[in-house]
């Protein structure tokens, strides 16, 4: 599953920063970073990536084209729930890195990804902006963008049904309150302590209230 995250003026700041003191790698034009890389994440991930692009141009090239007009960066991130995420305000494709370097995940699947947030970048250049109302139609918008790519390849059967199962989530899978709370179950995972937890919930309640 792919997301989209916004950041206001100064929470984006944390990716502006792991991405300047990341090392990076221009791959099909496209800058790719990683911060603090071991050998591993060097030697799968950026292949990996390079392949998925290579796929996205030499099967949508117009696609591709647009991709390379409106993703200014791709960074590696440590994210172990959304597979990739869109940054209007840095114009970033994040990817989570465990997905790229998991075994059994394939250059097609990266490409999938790749082409669903670059369709977040498409609307938010045409002034849609990512509000609760909008979300299921504009994810929509962007997993069937997905499965026309995917119709294209001849390997894209697994891609389009799983977008099309995408397209099948309820509505409510996309508000407000269960985006945070994949958030928080995100942090979870990473070990985060439950009482930073409880307090970045806390502050949540208090903004919504």
């Amino acid at each position: 599953m792919a997301t989209k995250r916004k950041h206001g003026v100064l929470a984006y700041w944390p990716d502006r920063l792991e991405y300047a003191l990341s090392h990076k790698r221009t791959l099909c034009g496209i800058p790719v970073a990683r911060f603090l890389p071991d050998v591993h994440d060097l030697q799968i991930s950026y292949p990996k990536v390079q392949a998925a692009l290579a796929l996205i141009q030499q099967y949508d090239s117009h696609r591709f084209n647009r991709i390379q007009r409106d993703v200014r960066s791709i960074l590696l991130t440590e994210e172990p729930l959304d597979l990739a995420c869109w940054i209007d305000a840095l114009s970033m494709c994040q990817l989570s890195l465990p997905f790229v370097v998991a075994p059994e995940t394939q250059p097609v699947d990266i490409a999938a990804a790749i082409v669903h947030e670059a369709t977040h970048a498409r609307l938010d250049r045409l002034g849609i902006v990512y509000k609760e109302p909008l979300r299921p139609r504009i994810e929509g918008i962007c997993f069937n963008a997905e499965i026309t790519f995917a119709q294209r390849l001849p390997e894209g059967a697994a891609i389009v049904e799983r977008a099309r199962r995408q397209l099948e989530r309820p509505r409510e899978f996309w508000s407000s309150a269960n985006l945070i709370e994949r958030r928080f179950m995100a942090l979870r995972h990473l070990g985060c302590p439950e009482w930073i937890i409880s307090g970045l919930a806390w502050v949540v309640r208090r903004r919504a209230a």
